[in-house]
Order: C-alpha cells, then structure tokens, then sequence
C-alpha cells in the first residue's frame, strides 16, 4: 500500500509541475528589434530630434551601436548611445537637423540576457511630401541577424557544461549512489571494515575527478569570458585582451560569470576537503555541495535562452535549470562509474565487490532513470517553446542539433538499459554464488561493465558538444522566422525559387535559385529583381542578384524599404536565349507589427496535449522507476513492460503537441458573427489580399496564378470541405508547400474571421446544410 501511494504521490507531484508550465511567451532571438520612434518605415511630418529603438531582450549599451545615414550614404553625426530611463530594453540618440528625405538606421547590440550579438536596419523619412527610398547600406557593413557562432564560442560553452557536469554530479553520485549502496549491503564484522577502506578509496577517487571537473571549469570559463568579450567586440579572441575585454566588467554577464567562478572555486575546495579520512555520505559537506552546485547550474540558465522569454520567464528558466541539475546528476553520475565505483570495487573481496557493484549499478539506474524523465520533461517543454513546429525542426541548424542529440541519446539509453536488465543482473547471480567459477564469470561481466560505461562516458561527451551547438545559435522558432519566405514560378525552361529573408519591409536578403531540367543553372548572364510597390508611387526599383556559382544569385537590399503589396519582377538573361522574365506578388509586413505579432505569444496557452502527454510520460517513468526496486522483481517484467507503453504513448502525445501546437484547433468557434457588415469588411480584405492568386471569382485564375506551382486552390470546392477554423488558421500561417504565405503579420485575428464569413457566404456550395447559414 505503502508503494502505491508513493506511486501515486510522484505522479500527483508531476502533474502539477507539468500544468505549472504554462502561459509563457515564445522565446526571443537575442536582442532583435522590436519597435522604435519613429517606427520602421514611417513617413514622419517633423523631423525627430532623438531616435529610440526598443529590443526583445534588454541591450548591454557599452557594446551596442545605432548609425544614422542618409540617402547618400553619409553617416549623420549624432549624439552618444544612452539607455532610455525606465525602459531597460530601449537606447537612444540625439539626431541633428534632419532634412526631408528617407534615412537608414543601421543597428547593433549585445543582448544583457543570453550574450548574444544582433545586427539589423530600418528606414523612416522625413516630410509627408517625400516618396520613401530604399535603404542605403554602407559597403563593408555587416548584417543580416544574428552571426553565425564561431568555433571557439561553441567550445567554450561544450567544455563549460562538461566541466559544470562533472563537478556538479559527484555531489549526488557520492553520497547517494555509491554511499547509499554500500549502506543497502548491510554487513558487519570483518566485512564492514573493508566495506568502508572501499568507500574512502572510492570517495577520494570521486572526488579527485570532480575537483578536477571544477579546476577545468575556472580555465574554461577564462576561455568563455574571452570569447564573449571578442564576440562582442567583433575581434577575434586572440584581440579581445585589453579594451574589448576590461568593457564587459561590470555588465550582467560579468556578474552571472563571477558566481559561476565562485561556485566552481568553492565546489575545488570542498571537494579536496571531503577527500580527507572519516567523512561518511552523511556529512553536511555533501549537502554543501550539492547547493554550490545548484547555484553554479542556476547562473548558467540565467544566462540562456531560457531567460530570454518575455514572459514567465522563472517558469522558463526553472525548466532549463531542471535540465542542466538531470544532465549533471546523469553524465556526471556516468563520469563517477567510470572513475569511483572501480576504485570502490577493487578494494573489495571478489565477491563483496560484485555484491557492491551489483548493488550500486542498480541505485544508479533509478537516479538515472528520474533523470531521463526530467530531461525528456523539460526538454519537450523547450522543444515548444523554441521550436514549436517540425519544418523549424528539420529546417533550421537549432532544430537539427536537436535531432543530432536525440540520435546521440538513443544508444546511451540502450546501453543503459543493458546495464541494468543484463549485465547488472549476471554480476548480482555470479557474485552470490561465490564459487570459482561463478567468479571468474564474475570478472568477465565486470570488463563488460566497466567497458559499457566508457563507451557511455563518450557519448556523453559528444552530446554536450551538440548541446554547447545549440546553445550558441538562435532558438528554431526565430531561425525560421529569419529565413523569410519562398516563392517559385517556371517561366519558358526555368523554374525560379525566390527566397526573401526575414521577408519583412526593411533590409533583406534576396536570393534566386534558377533551375533547367532539374539542373542548377550557374552561368546566367544576368539576374535582376525589379520591384514596384503597387500603393505608394515609389518608382521601379531595380536590384542586380551576385551570382554564387552553384546556381543561386544573391544580393544583400533595402529595396524593400515600404510595408504592404509589391510587385516582384525577376529577368534573367543568358547567352544565346531571349531574356526571361517571370512574376511574383508579396506583402510585405511591418517589422514592428510582425514583432509584436510574434511577441504575442501565437501559440498561447501550454497545448493541454503536452500536458497530457507528459503526464502519461510521467506516470511511464515512475512505473520504470518503480521495477527497479529489488523488492519488484517478482513483477518486473509486467511493470517494465507498462511503464515503457505509458513512456511510448506519452512521448508520442506531447511530441506532435510541442511540434504541432495549432493541430486539434480546426474546430475552434468563429466568434465573429457572419453579419453583413462582417462578410462587406471580408470582401474588402479578399480584394486587397486574395484577388490577385484566387480571382474574383474565387476560381484559382488570379493575374499572378499562372506564375504560381502549385496553382492557387478554387475556393469554390475548397471553402465548403473545411472547417472555418480551419480556413483562419490556413489565413494565418500560410499552407507550407504552396505559394500560400502566412497573414498572420498583416491582417488581424478579427479581420481574418471577417475573411472566413465573406468566402463562407460567397464560395460554400453547402451553405444549406451549415448550421452558421443565415445568421
């Protein structure tokens, strides 16, 4: 009775951390624009006298920059960068007496929160009368986002949480597994002796490792500091002594990384302390450590992508910390298999030491097991809250170091698994028969083990370097974002992918990829972009693409530089062929309101199929937990066998959840009533947004359709087949695959409802049988 309450208890507790997980907003990528005064794109009737440019994540202003140009590329004197009072995530200039014209604002920053560096531009213009002009960039200035982490950035943060791992996991190893399964053997006289001569040899082993881990962890974080420092200064770390390196003291970093050194400093000492003679796994000194250690793990997740949430940020940061205590109790525990419990084991008669080993392999699984648990827990919740959708997984260098570490996770749980349902099992059975021959079995299943445990060792090793990977690039979600939008027509014997990213007003890249018969084509002539934007009188703005030389042609513009629908020409010339040139529409939204669009929170609430999947998880982990005990073998299979069903099905469930979030939502309500107000402000927006694919008519036979593969749908046989759910959401995010792009930056949740009512009263031929008709 006693067990199942506990059962129960555990998973009563899980279900209540899974629901705690709610409501926070999606994670930012580093400190990118959000807003400014005057807005991107704006047509302003004065001319300010100060700029403000407002981030996602709070900028450190001592490695931040915002450069004004004009229209001919003249860099405008300003006054120096200063934070704005009361707004910790704005930064200000003072701008001289601007004249009428459009003007670029090119900017950079360090985010304060996760250390990352960002670089972008906008445009605004001056005087009501003024027709905006593209951007100007100044050649040699760097942009497009978020660069690309260095090498010596990613092994810096690999060795730092290798370091954090190693030192952390001994203080829960020690006492709990090692101690605690020596304790569990219960012998006394003779044998009791030599059971604590092991355990002080296997202590001081452990520890020596883990003092070790934290001594490497002070040299590395040297190597961290170094790296941001040169990251931000855009040097590289062999420049970053001097200026760029004395700047970061004193920012929010330099804090987060002097308790980090703190910690690793105190985590050496009481490690060489608790190395001294008589100290049991009873001694306050473990309780000690295992604090400095949940500090060390908490300054690090105040310093990621966790602590970039606008919102519940705790609840963010919490479940990243999470993370890093079950990754250090579980490679950290692996890093003591391979180094303490030989040390234990060799101390001990053959017997007793198979006894202890037996013993101490399975203590370790079930800290192992609750630590898998945690770790596919909080990493679910984070694959929501960073990835949220399965072309960000597959799509993005976030998303595939993802799929790098689960490929990596998957043989260490089996090895795992060996461990405990065989090898674990044998060495108990050899050692309690204790004959010679059961011995000398005993020995062999012993190198199996020891053998088993490195190979786990590395594995683990090669998964935090995927994990010091992810942790340097920006969060999937926002990487897609960034990759802007796609658009492919065929004209004569070319097909023409055209990529626009991030595909907002402002700066973007532009790139071509022309193809004939499936083949890339290297060797065009030519290739231009000539841009009309069709509701401002801008004039024809040409752009000549860079060819690239594998059949991509790519140029870096501003051309751009207004929200709202534009009209796309590509020419291609080759030699020996007529020109060939093809057509695209796009509407190109604001950056300010696609930000504030993405800011709040598209994807809600936590989906209550994550919750319920993890819940079901939960219970999988327990129940496996639960036949680890000696005291279940009678029943293990049956148990092991339920819990890895309820493991299945949970994961399962919360997967599609976190990758999926919007799945399920086909049949929420319209609660915009089909009024004829509502369906004339609808036809109003289809004419603006839908006419030129769809046609009047609805039929697919727009003026821009023939350039479209796949073709736009006939809304006449689409709209009756689908839910108005279904319909918003397709409005919303765009159908991938097709040339349908995503309103959700352009037109508003009530105006794409107002959408649905005018194509559910003009284009539902079963408008009879629809319960909604004739309200």
């Amino acid at each position: 009775m006693h067990r199942h309450r506990l059962l129960s208890a555990g998973l009563a507790v899980f279900a209540g951390v899974a629901l705690w997980l709610g409501t926070p907003g999606r994670a930012a990528a580093h400190a990118q624009y959000e807003r400014s005064d005057p807005p991107a794109n704006a047509i302003v009737e004065q001319a300010p006298k100060q700029l403000r440019v407002w981030f996602t994540e709070e900028p450190e202003p001592r490695f931040s920059e915002l450069t004004v140009y004009d229209q001919s590329g003249r860099r405008l004197a300003t006054g120096d960068l200063q934070p704005v009072p009361g707004e910790p995530r704005a930064l200000a200039i003072e701008l001289p007496e601007l004249a009428p014209g459009t003007y670029t604002v090119v900017w950079k920053n360090l985010s304060a929160v996760d250390g990352h560096t960002a670089r972008g531009a906008f445009p605004f213009t001056v005087g009501l009368d003024q027709v905006p002009a593209p951007m100007v960039i100044p050649a040699g200035t760097e942009l497009g986002g978020a660069p690309p982490p260095t090498p010596w950035g990613v092994a810096a943060r690999w060795l730092n949480f290798l370091t954090m791992a190693i030192a952390a996991g001994a203080f829960a190893f020690l006492p709990l597994v090692l101690g605690g399964g020596l304790r569990a053997l219960k012998v006394t006289g003779p044998e009791a002796v030599t059971l604590a001569s092991a355990w002080g040899a296997g202590r001081r082993a452990g520890l020596a490792v883990a003092a070790g881990g934290a001594g490497a962890g002070l040299l590395v974080g040297a190597l961290g500091l170094l790296t941001q420092a040169a990251a931000a200064a855009d040097v590289p770390p062999w420049a970053a002594f001097g200026a760029p390196l004395a700047t970061l003291i004193g920012t929010r970093y330099w804090w987060l990384w002097l308790t980090r050194m703190a910690a690793l400093a105190a985590l050496t000492g009481l490690a060489w302390a608790l190395r001294r003679p008589g100290m049991d796994a009873r001694h306050p000194g473990w309780a000690a450590g295992a604090a400095l250690a949940g500090l060390l793990l908490l300054a690090n997740s105040l310093n990621s992508h966790a602590a970039a949430v606008p919102q519940a940020t705790a609840v963010a940061v919490a479940a990243d910390w999470l993370h890093l205590v079950a990754t250090a109790a579980w490679i950290g525990g692996l890093v003591q298999m391979a180094s303490a419990v030989p040390a234990t084991v060799a101390a001990l008669p053959s017997a007793l030491g198979g006894r202890a080993l037996a013993v101490v392999v399975r203590r370790f699984s079930l800290l192992a097991i609750g630590a898998v648990g945690v770790l596919v827990a909080t990493g679910l919740y984070q694959t929501w809250l960073h990835v949220g959708s399965w072309d960000a997984l597959t799509g993005t260098t976030y998303g595939q170091a993802l799929l790098g570490k689960l490929a990596l996770l998957m043989p260490l749980l089996a090895l795992g698994g060996l461990n405990l349902l065989m090898l674990s099992p044998r060495i108990a059975t050899a050692a309690s028969r204790g004959t010679r021959a059961a011995l000398e079995r005993l020995a062999g299943w012993e190198g199996r083990l020891r053998l088993s445990v490195r190979l786990e060792v590395l594995l683990a090793v090669a998964l935090l370097g995927v994990v010091g990977l992810l942790t340097a690039v920006e969060p999937a979600r926002d990487a897609l974002r960034q990759q802007g939008v796609v658009r492919t027509v065929t004209a004569d014997d070319l097909r023409m992918v055209l990529r626009i990213a991030p595909g907002e007003a402002g700066l973007n890249t532009f790139d071509v990829a022309l193809f004939v018969d499936g083949r890339p084509l290297p060797d065009a002539q030519r290739v231009t972009l000539r841009l009309e934007h069709l509701q401002h009188d801008m004039g024809l703005i040409e752009q000549r693409l860079d060819p690239l030389g594998d059949g991509h042609y790519r140029a870096m513009s501003g051309a751009l530089s207004m929200s709202g629908p534009w009209s796309i020409q590509i020419l291609v010339r080759r030699a020996g062929v007529e020109d060939v040139q093809a057509q695209v529409a796009y509407t190109a939204p604001d950056p300010t309101a696609a930000q504030a669009a993405t800011a709040a929170s598209p994807l809600g609430e936590v989906p209550t199929r994550l919750v319920l999947g993890l819940v079901v998880f939960g219970l999988g982990v327990l129940l496996l937990a639960d036949a680890v005990r000696p005291a279940r073998r009678g029943q293990q299979r049956a148990t092991v066998a339920l819990g890895c069903v309820a493991v299945t099905v949970g994961l399962v469930i919360a997967a599609i959840a976190a990758l999926n979030p919007t799945a399920g939502e086909a049949n929420i309500p319209n609660p915009v009533a089909a009024t004829p107000a509502s369906i004339a402000r609808g036809q109003e927006l289809y004419q603006q947004h839908c006419v030129a694919c769809h046609g009047v008519g609805g039929r697919g036979d727009g003026p821009l359709a023939r350039t479209l593969n796949p073709p736009p749908a006939d809304l006449r046989v689409h709209v009756s087949q689908h839910t108005e759910g279904q319909l918003w959401l397709w409005i919303r995010d765009g159908i991938p695959g097709s040339a349908m792009p995503a309103f959700k930056d352009v037109v508003s949740d009530e105006d794409r409802w107002h959408i649905v009512n005018y194509l559910r009263d003009r284009f539902n031929t079963t408008a009879s049988a629809d319960p909604r008709a004739g309200r």
